[in-house]
């Protein structure tokens, strides 16, 4: 009887040497990591040795050239903490489409200064122009019909009515995360110009303050890790839920501002969130160890549970936890952070940590710092 020997494929092979490289890494340089090769910590997580080579806290180091080709100049460095492993993946038709992943989150803040969002029109052009009839007219405090409210409607669209309570969207910008400036700059294409990166998602939309900033994967497109690939390149979108808020149009009582399936236009049975696909995104409450706004899906990361000063979540407006303190990159003193939570009972409020450690919510066009998410899987 003839006995037919296994053969190893040369895929095959390739993925447990960089398993093996990755092992090696792992012990020669302990608990904080300069990356060798992104491929090879892919085909770790891949693997499902993420947990065990990259345990949550496990710090790594990736740098900015001037000339990424040629690794001139004094390269920036930007720090990344493993906060999560098997948390986030990319849902399709109901199921994962991986079996393991890796949440990086940038360690410090790449800019203390961006807006969650700009203040926004009292009214909003149609998106779609060719509708040939679409919400009737409103005047700005009062609810009398008008024919013309801004004075000029000199576009083929149509006027709709942005909120008018006490603290509006026309004035504090909006909490509706799919469609606020920072998602959309966080995941701008890296190729896209400076200038060219933000467009008008709702009839009200305007372009916040860093409108004319590159896009923030431009700012890594360029980072250096030992061989061909860049983090851009090991990282993917993946399916998050965050929470919409409870507020009513002011047109009409019996409809919520934020609550159709894309979370845009006011109908009458609310969604409690909205569902997008992002490459780059801020923690919700829940993901940084805060009980409220629970709501929102968002899951306990592992790095916020274990590294907290408390048992147990805590509360918006409460207790400090030094664990959420973030500073700028060689700055003294830490400072306020976005999260991506919508404070529920205003149009206008975003959710953020604070400089002392505590969460809290604000007006939306507020500058205050950001530290993205990404996942490895």
């Amino acid at each position: 009887m003839s006995v037919t020997k296994p053969v190893m494929l040369d895929e095959t092979g390739q993925e447990m040497v960089e398993v093996l490289r990755g092992v090696k890494m792992a012990i020669a340089s302990g608990k904080d990591s300069e990356i060798t090769t992104w491929k090879e910590i892919r085909a770790n997580v891949r693997n499902g040795l993420g947990e065990i080579l990259y345990p949550v806290g496990t710090k790594f180091v990736i740098y900015k050239y001037a000339n990424g080709a040629t690794k001139s100049g004094t390269p920036v460095k930007y720090y990344l903490d493993a906060v999560g492993h098997n948390k986030h993946f990319l849902i399709r038709h109901g199921e994962k489409t991986a079996d393991y992943s890796m949440t990086l989150q940038f360690h410090e803040l790449l800019n203390d200064s961006m807006q969650f969002d700009a203040a926004e029109d009292q009214y909003g052009v149609s998106l779609d122009t060719s509708v040939v009839s679409w919400k009737t007219y409103y005047s700005d405090t009062s609810g009398t019909v008008v024919v013309d409210p801004t004075g000029n409607p000199s576009t083929n669209g149509y006027y709709e009515k942005n909120d008018t309570s006490t603290y509006p969207r026309s004035t504090y910008g909006s909490n509706n995360w799919r469609h606020s400036g920072i998602r959309k700059w966080l995941n701008a294409d890296p190729d896209t110009a400076a200038d060219a990166w933000w467009a008008k998602s709702t009839p009200f939309d305007k372009k916040p303050d860093y409108g004319t900033y590159l896009p923030f994967q431009a700012l890594l497109a360029d980072n250096t890790d030992g061989d061909a690939a860049t983090l851009l390149d090991v990282i993917g979108p993946v399916t998050i839920r965050t929470i919409l808020n409870t507020i009513k149009n002011p047109d009409n009582s019996d409809y919520y501002l934020d609550a159709d399936a894309s979370g845009q236009y006011a109908v009458a049975s609310r969604l409690a969130y909205d569902v997008t696909e992002d490459t780059f995104f801020l923690p919700t409450t829940k993901e940084v160890h805060c009980s409220t706004y629970n709501e929102d899906g968002g899951v306990l990361l592992q790095y916020y549970d274990k590294f907290s000063d408390y048992a147990s979540p805590i509360g918006a407006w409460g207790s400090a936890d030094t664990n959420l303190l973030k500073h700028k990159q060689n700055a003294s003193s830490a400072t306020d952070w976005w999260l991506r939570s919508a404070g529920t009972g205003y149009a206008r409020d975003a959710v953020s940590v604070g400089s002392d450690g505590t969460v809290n919510s604000g007006g939306a066009y507020t500058a205050y710092g950001v530290a993205p998410i990404c996942v490895i899987y």
